[in-house]
């Protein structure tokens, strides 16, 4: 008979199930596989009743199997402050040979509350370490910090003498304690090589002035690898621009880098010379920033070092490189740099600037520099008064003004005058339209507008999908190349209403309560009207609810085209004139995943994940929240159009995405991924080894394949595609993981 159930103690006397348990567990067959799972099942049962039974614990934490081993530590976990001998176990299951069991165990050290846990923890870092067993130690030495801390600075713990294991625990609580015992150990030559360049960019972000002079007396030394030398060098800067701290001694040696033949170390040194104020810097800064050859990046970093340094000359260098004899990118560069500086001062010729430009000019960092201000967006408001801007220039002033998130009447008032720009839509007579039509064909390029169409300012995506790719407002545009001329594109783009595709017409319903609700009729039942909304929601609405319904217009933005330039709608034009068509824009009928979802990096999320593992994004725990992430036409998941989550120490920027396999018919499937690099895949929760082919033994219904992605390892866009397994019967199809 099976051991006592979890909860039979609430109606049965505890002795009387212990007696039971003993008795089961005396009768188990020592010959069946899967006697260690058993005698697992009776430990849970002791858990549950409370009742510590070291010698079956004892048994389990050497069994065979890891998964078992791995079930028994977390059981150790709870038991550990009645078990004399908890740490000797400990110390053998840290360094176990399954990974399960060694995060089993460095969590369980983290209950421990004494200095000896946080050494033993760090052993772990002996074998080998997945980003899940980095978590773990990293929060286990941020949970142990006080107990270990104050014993290290004393200098009576030195975690076994071994430095790597030291310097994890130290980098891993990132505060100013850490600064002195690294400091330390560096200056006695006892920090890894490969670990030194992360424990001097510590040190450079939390440590005094004479802790940073060790790092500036490195980052001047020759001997030193040029790329860490910059590293160190912009440490130093970020550290004077954002804890006002400057490394003790003079400064002045950094002028000797500024004719390195390293262009980054020049850069470095320019930016952080300045924001040091080192005065010595002045002339040679006004050199490089005036210099007609010198290269974007440097005469950017000369400009703000000039500007660190503050005073007359800097303004004027930037007056003086805002001459119209200077090239554009020049002009833009300087105007920007002195609106950081002095935006009442900077805003009269930013707007000669922008005069000079036009759509194609990167622009958007200019416009940036003043909303960045207090008085900025005030003063080029005041500058643009009267003026005239180049419609486009005006557009992308208006969509950076829009971007920031904070109200700007006065300067998107002023853009507006400035640019021409009329809201509505926009009646091109024929001639002009044909000029369009032949500027599209002639130079538009698909792959920019491709890129213009999954803007999120423009909600392209939003309203419309390409082979499902997207929401379902508007029709699927999968074929619309093929089916529409150009002229018939450019002029829905411009005016939306003049011609609605058949059942995408908007329905405007008034409710009995005064509610006004606009959607796309999806269907009719006998109780409600199901319309789809312009933000892809559904919403019922309750016949007996409906005062007054009427037709309405195209949920299409009829000033879509006001936030494009002109180039941008020739580029957007070619892109769909493309789609249907034979070559790269036609839709490859393989079955791959073209909507995925994407974990938001909410704070809600961001703390679970800190708290748990990865794999709790695979549990579809309600904390995390999801949004949809679609594909190219390609197929492709471009990693850049990804949400970040900074988890975790050292793991760098890390994505999470998922989909669902919905399998009508159980058996095997494959999914073929163009590369599994830096992957970590879980199939309804479970661990699987990412592959670029995996075969699914899967059962009838539902499946969701959960994703984590390491951005600092991985360049290539993601591509998965479903496909048969030979001789298998299974029938599935890729779904929404909603």
């Amino acid at each position: 008979s099976p051991p006592p159930q979890r909860g039979e103690g609430s109606s049965r006397a505890k002795s009387e199930i212990l007696a039971e348990l003993k008795s089961w567990l005396k009768n188990l067959d020592s010959s069946d596989p899967e006697v260690g799972h058993h005698k697992l099942e009776a430990l849970w049962v002791y858990q549950t009743l409370d009742e510590v039974e070291p010698d079956l614990l004892a048994e389990l934490l050497q069994n065979p199997d890891g998964r078992i081993r791995a079930a028994a530590t977390r059981v150790l976990a709870l038991w550990h402050d009645r078990l004399p001998r908890h740490m000797e176990s400990l110390e053998r299951l840290v360094i176990d040979e399954h990974p399960r069991v060694r995060i089993e165990s460095v969590t369980a050290l983290a209950r421990l509350s004494t200095p000896k846990a946080a050494v033993v923890a760090m052993r772990a870092l002996d074998r080998p370490v997945d980003r899940f067993l980095d978590h773990a130690l990293w929060q286990t030495a941020r949970d142990l910090e006080p107990q270990w801390m104050p014993v290290v600075r004393s200098g009576d713990l030195d975690f076994d003498g071994r430095v790597r294991h030291l310097t994890f625990a130290l980098e891993a609580v990132g505060s100013p304690q850490v600064v002195e015992p690294l400091a330390k150990m560096f200056k006695e030559g006892k920090i890894p090589p490969e670990r030194q360049d992360g424990v001097l960019s510590l040190i450079a972000a939390l440590g005094g002035p004479q802790e940073l002079s060790l790092v500036y007396k490195l980052a001047l030394d020759e001997k030193t690898a040029a790329p860490t030398r910059a590293r160190l060098l912009e440490a130093l800067g970020q550290a004077a621009r954002q804890r006002k701290v400057r490394p003790a001694g003079d400064l002045s040696a950094v002028a000797s880098v500024l004719t390195d033949k390293d262009e980054s170390l020049r850069i470095a040194a320019a930016r952080t010379g300045g924001a040091w104020q080192v005065e010595s810097l002045r002339q040679p800064l006004v050199e490089i920033a005036t210099s007609a050859d010198v290269a974007p990046p440097l005469r950017r970093a000369a400009l703000e070092g000039l500007a660190g340094l503050g005073g007359s000359t800097a303004i004027d260098t930037c007056r003086k490189l805002c001459e119209k004899s200077r090239p554009l990118a020049v002009r833009l560069l300087a105007a920007e740099v002195l609106g950081q500086i002095d935006a009442a001062a900077a805003a009269p010729l930013a707007v000669d600037v922008l005069s000079a430009a036009d759509g194609s000019a990167d622009v958007a960092q200019l416009y940036l520099s003043f909303l960045g201000r207090k008085n900025g967006p005030v003063a080029l408001a005041g500058s643009l008064k009267d003026k005239k801007l180049p419609a486009d220039v005006a557009k992308i002033g208006l969509r950076v003004a829009q971007s920031t998130g904070q109200p700007q009447p006065e300067l998107v008032a002023a853009l507006t005058s400035a640019g021409g720009i009329t809201a509505g839509p926009r009646i091109l007579p024929p001639a002009e339209i044909a000029v369009l039509v032949a500027e599209v064909q002639k130079s538009g390029d698909p792959e920019r507008g491709e890129a213009i169409y999954r803007r999120k300012d423009l909600g392209c995506l939003k309203c419309h999908a390409i082979s499902g790719a997207g929401g379902r407002v508007g029709p699927d545009l999968v074929s619309i190349g093929a089916s529409a001329q150009v002229d018939y594109l450019v002029e829905s783009i411009l005016d939306p209403n003049k011609a609605v595709k058949e059942n995408y017409h908007s329905v405007v319903v008034l409710t009995g309560g005064g509610q006004v609700v606009t959607g796309v009729k999806v269907r009719q039942s006998e109780k409600d009207l199901l319309l789809r909304d312009a933000e892809d929601r559904e919403i019922a609405v309750p016949l007996s609810d409906i005062e007054q319904q009427s037709p309405g217009q195209s949920l299409m933005p009829a000033n879509l085209a006001d936030a494009l330039t002109r180039a941008e709608l020739v580029d957007l034009v070619r892109f769909l004139s493309e789609l249907g068509k034979i070559g790269p824009y036609a839709v490859n009928k393989a079955r791959l995943v073209r909507q995925w979802e994407a974990l938001q990096p909410t704070p809600e999320s961001i703390h679970v994940l800190n708290r748990t593992s990865f794999r709790t994004a695979a549990t579809g725990d309600p904390a995390l929240q999801w949004g949809n992430a679609y594909t190219k036409v390609s197929g492709d998941l471009p990693l850049s159009d990804l949400p970040v989550l900074k988890v975790g120490h050292q793991l760098g920027d890390t994505a999470f995405v998922r989909f669902a396999l919905d399998v009508s018919t159980a058996g095997k499937v494959r999914l073929r991924f163009d590369s599994a690099s830096a992957l970590t895949l879980w199939v309804d929760g479970d661990p699987r080894e990412a592959a670029a082919k995996i075969d699914l033994d899967l059962s009838r219904g539902p499946h969701v394949v959960t994703l984590a992605i390491s951005l600092a390892d991985r360049r290539e866009p993601l591509r998965c595609e479903l496909d048969d397994v030979p001789g298998s019967s299974a029938q599935a199809q890729v779904a929404p993981a909603k």
